[in-house]
């Protein structure tokens, strides 16, 4: 369904999140929803109709989500579709409360652990700040598991890292080929630059199994929803583009998005500091 990422930039002691949104059938996008929790926080859910919670977001404490399906192997699937115990909304539910109620990102992941304890729904989710970017993964029967970082970078598509039970290279190329070419564009370009390359890679064609993706025939994947996020040293900005691609569509950039939420539009993340001179 994505690619997600975190990604700590080596000399500017930022990090960038993102999420490169991906369905088979056209779905509408909304503006990002601007809200303030029980704890009071402020956060931003970027949400598409149809669904009952964010795909992606960040609040006013730096801390980022991403989440993405997670696809079986054929027999994992059979075995453990029975222990499949809720709907996809409770699992936008507690997306949801990662912003809303935490002050940090092991604060999320400790949130989501808790929630997977309880109930059976295959799925990997990111969670990152400045201090950290964590990815955990649950599948029904098999548990959760956490991959923890507080430098380089952190991506995941659609199969499991440190479970077993993922979907096989032959049965899903796509999420395979796709996780390769992030850790390739990410190893070579460590920060902003390489997450705005990344979004807009198509190294196996126009076709779903690029990381920017586009259908070939009806059924297929294709990106329909773009979210960066920037949190630094008493800054944070976001980039996004809804209902279409990084190579059909310009980012909305939205600099201070808990204050003056500056927005202006831009070709990419990084043509925003080509703009303003600096890099």
């Amino acid at each position: 369904m994505c690619t997600i990422g975190a990604v700590f930039e080596p000399a500017g002691a930022s990090l960038v999140c993102f999420k490169q949104c991906d369905l088979p059938e056209p779905r509408r996008f909304l503006e990002p929803a601007r809200r303030v929790g029980a704890s009071g926080i402020r956060y931003l859910s970027f949400e598409r109709v149809g669904a009952s919670g964010p795909w992606a977001g960040v609040n006013e404490r730096g801390v980022c989500f991403a989440g993405a399906d997670a696809y079986l192997d054929a027999e994992v699937m059979r075995a453990t579709r029975r222990r499949f115990d809720l709907a996809p909304g409770d699992v936008l539910a507690a997306y949801e409360h990662i912003l809303s109620d935490s002050a940090s990102a092991a604060e999320g992941a400790d949130h989501m652990c808790r929630f997977y304890a309880r109930h059976d729904w295959p799925d990997i989710v990111l969670v990152a700040d400045r201090d950290e970017a964590l990815l955990v993964e649950h599948c029904p029967g098999l548990g959760f598991e956490v991959a923890r970082v507080a430098a380089g970078f952190l991506a995941a598509t659609n199969h499991f890292r440190l479970l077993p039970g993922a979907v096989s290279h032959a049965d899903d190329p796509s999420t395979h080929l796709r996780l390769a070419r992030a850790e390739v564009i990410l190893g070579g370009a460590p920060g902003l630059a390489g997450v705005a390359a990344l979004l807009a890679d198509q190294a196996e064609g126009p076709s779903e199994r690029s990381i920017c993706r586009e259908a070939e025939r009806p059924g297929d994947y294709f990106t329909q929803a773009t979210f960066v996020a920037r949190v630094g040293p008493g800054e944070l900005e976001c980039f996004y583009l809804l209902d279409g691609n990084p190579l059909t569509r310009p980012y909305l950039h939205c600099r201070d998005p808990f204050g003056a939420e500056r927005r202006r539009v831009v070709a990419s993340p990084v043509h925003a500091y080509d703009m303003l001179g600096v890099r």
